[in-house]
């Protein structure tokens, strides 16, 4: 009975090379036959669901990596917003400064008033004649004073304006708005009125016999700067040779204190 089971597994091992080996050699013979055509098509198969299936995972890593570049674009974008939210503020706010600061130059530089003083000594005259030139702004103001031969000097006063590389001659009024010169006028009699009181308390003969103050306009009043930053309004009287020390009065304001009432 062994004998017989060994017999026959023998014969089937036998049976199975020899197909074994007439397989590969009808392989060799027949390359292209349907057996191997199958076995290669499965492999091509098999390589392409690898690729397939790679391509997959690359798929899904580039789909990955593209969601992070789009959150990361959007982070961006957001940051970029805040910066540029952050620089319009801080130009303006730099803004905001240069022109507090031009203003604070402005006003620092209003009232600045730059004066020279010159003589003039004319042959055969004893007292020389006095030329004072003061700049501001963009004017010029050019005082003159001019002795008679008792050494009394009258003064005049004439402005010029600054225009490109000229100058041009203006009236004192126009240093001033328009709509403000009455009340300009009205302050600086007020003050002159104050004087004027008290002149017809010390020096009743020469002022006691006007029973009210004089108003004037300003164009009757002779304007002049110093270097004080002041301006000067002066008037004239009108009174007899025995009063002419006290024929004119002056009153000096701080130009500053004008500022509204100047043409800007």
């Amino acid at each position: 009975m062994k004998f017989f089971v060994l017999l026959l597994f023998s014969t089937v091992l036998l049976n199975v090379s020899s197909q074994n080996m007439l397989k590969k050699k009808y392989d060799q013979l027949f390359p292209n036959n349907k057996s191997l055509q199958i076995i290669r098509l499965q492999t091509k198969i098999d390589s392409l669901q690898g690729l397939n299936d790679s391509l997959i995972q690359a798929q899904k890593g580039a789909s990955n990596s593209i969601d992070n570049l789009k959150q990361e674009v959007e982070r961006l974008k957001l940051e970029l917003q805040k910066a540029e939210e952050r620089v319009l503020a801080y130009n303006k706010e730099l803004l905001q400064e240069v022109i507090v600061l031009r203003d604070s130059m402005q006003t620092l530089a209003f009232p600045h008033v730059i004066c020279t003083e010159e003589s003039i000594i004319k042959k055969s005259f004893i007292h020389p004649n006095y030329k004072n030139t003061c700049y501001w702004r963009s004017y010029q103001i050019i005082e003159l004073g001019v002795p008679d031969n008792k050494g009394r000097y009258t003064w005049t006063t004439d402005v010029f304006e600054k225009t490109n590389d000229s100058l041009l001659q203006i009236s004192a009024a126009n240093l001033f708005k328009t709509e403000r010169i009455a009340d300009l006028e009205k302050l600086i009699n007020q003050r002159l009125e104050e004087d004027f009181k008290a002149l017809k308390i010390s020096n009743p003969e020469c002022i006691g016999r006007r029973k009210a103050f004089p108003n004037f306009k300003l164009s009757d009043m002779r304007i002049a700067f110093n270097q004080n930053s002041e301006i000067s309004f002066e008037v004239i009287y009108g009174l007899t040779e025995a009063c002419y020390m006290l024929n004119s009065a002056s009153t000096n304001l701080k130009i500053i204190d004008l500022r509204e009432y100047f043409v800007e």
